[in-house]
């Protein structure tokens, strides 16, 4: 009975902290936030759970478990890759882990040698323990090399069980600040994962707060936010970072990315200079998959500046090291559309569509290239988002008020992480106290009265 309801508890606690929820007959769903499903437990008609399904951004399945009549995972059970090959197959018997089978190891040349490290750390733990870790140590270390290999529902398991360790009294003064924090920011890194905003953001403020001498966990927090598009708070804590390590090769690398999508391209172009010379650093501590790399970056930036050349030079070497960079070719095709050249536009412009550029990157640009290619026009640019309304400061103690804001009656709302709604009414100013709310992250919603538009800001109280 106690496996039973961990397992509800787990799967539950996962269900109801994503961004929506669906439930049709015997099926329970969770979204990604562009209605496409990212999880679903599916119950048979003895409402016990019989199976449940993973998925990428782009729709397609991506792990699959099915569970016994006492709601073990039972039998053989997969993960695919985003173009549905089956790459491992785990054997379970009621519940426990008893083989683990990798059809096709899923590595470009950059992290190689990573993904075989991850995989030879699985086998080595799952053969001394025989596949039933028992101590938070071995729970870390197993659910750091899924999490790594992309087993993402099995990785979380094993990171709540590390967790429920952390909470017990007998082990609580035990365990140090440091593995606390690597937990809760692994934690975060998983609820990213599920495009789980809050829940995210909640535990990379967390691992901040238990160990804020370590810089590395302000700086998972800004790239999270930075992919998220809150740009503006993101900036803050790289020069967090910057403000101890000037030459942090990471935070000057989105940061270069940042100030491109601000178009203050010579600014971009000054931060990914300082990435590129600590190039080894990022190649050395990175997980070589990253497709907004220093080179697909600058090669835009430098379209921009009037450098075309070096830039198609750029975007052509990202794609001899990841040939599936669905931004370097989103970046090629909207030079060859400024170019006029609309052959080559849509010749990037559809691979990026093949490789699922929209869905990754949450971006409508893409289809706006493209229809201007089709009709063979050179696209008018886009308007920077350095022009969107947000909110400052941020993060905030007392008082913030919103910038680019004009609407002169509007409604807001501010909820907690766990979506709960503390503050709401109408207003007709731009400035707030929230100097009575506890210290976290809020979400501040606004709506116009007269347009119905709808702007949604994350703020996090100190």
């Amino acid at each position: 009975m106690l496996q039973k309801n961990k397992i509800f508890l787990f799967i539950f606690f996962l269900l109801l902290h994503l961004n929506s929820l669906s439930q049709e007959n015997k099926v329970v769903r969770g979204y990604f936030k562009d209605s496409i499903v990212s999880i679903e437990s599916w119950f048979g008609d003895d409402n016990k759970l019989d199976s449940l399904k993973t998925y990428y951004l782009s729709g397609n399945k991506k792990e699959i478990f099915y569970y016994n009549n006492d709601e073990k995972i039972h039998g053989n059970c997969f993960q695919f890759n985003d173009k549905n090959k089956k790459i491992v197959t785990w054997e379970f018997k009621n519940g426990k882990l008893v083989n683990r089978n990798d059809f096709a190891l899923e590595f470009n040349q950059k992290n190689k040698k990573k993904v075989r490290n991850n995989i030879n750390t699985l086998k080595g733990i799952n053969k001394r323990t025989e596949f039933n870790p028992k101590t938070l140590k071995d729970f870390y270390i197993r659910a750091v090399a899924r999490k790594r290999l992309g087993n993402t529902f099995l990785a979380l398991q094993d990171f709540q069980n590390a967790e429920r360790f952390i909470h017990r009294k007998s082990v609580r003064e035990k365990v140090s600040p440091k593995l606390k924090s690597d937990l809760y920011s692994q934690l975060g890194a998983i609820f990213a994962e599920f495009e789980n905003e809050d829940l995210a953001i909640h535990y990379k403020l967390k691992a901040i707060d238990q160990f804020p001498e370590n810089y590395t966990y302000k700086y998972n927090l800004g790239a999270y936010l930075f992919q998220i598009k809150s740009y503006r708070l993101a900036i803050t804590y790289f020069n967090k970072v910057k403000e101890k390590w000037k030459k942090h090769a990471f935070s000057n690398w989105i940061l270069g990315a940042i100030y491109s999508d601000f178009q203050d391209y010579e600014k971009a172009l000054e931060f990914i200079n300082l990435a590129f010379e600590k190039e080894a650093n990022l190649n050395k501590f990175g997980d070589g998959k990253a497709e907004l790399d220093i080179r697909t970056i600058r090669g835009f930036i430098l379209h921009k500046l009037n450098r075309t050349d070096e830039g198609i030079t750029d975007l052509e070497e990202a794609l001899k090291i990841n040939k599936e960079n669905s931004y370097a070719n989103k970046n090629l095709g909207v030079i060859y559309n400024e170019l006029g050249e609309f052959e080559k536009s849509l010749k990037y412009l559809n691979k990026a569509k093949e490789l699922n550029y929209t869905q990754k990157y949450d971006s409508n640009d893409l289809n706006y290239y493209l229809e201007n290619s089709i009709n063979y026009t050179i696209a008018k640019p886009l308007p920077s988002l350095a022009d969107l309304p947000y909110l400052s400061p941020n993060p905030v103690s007392t008082n913030f008020t919103i910038k680019n804001y004009s609407s002169d009656h509007f409604r807001y709302k501010i909820l907690d992480y766990n979506t709960n709604v503390i503050q709401q009414g109408v207003s007709k100013k731009v400035d707030f106290n929230i100097s009575e709310l506890p210290k976290g992250l809020y979400t501040f919603i606004t709506l116009d009265n007269k347009t119905q538009v709808k702007n949604t800001f994350k703020i996090i109280k100190n």
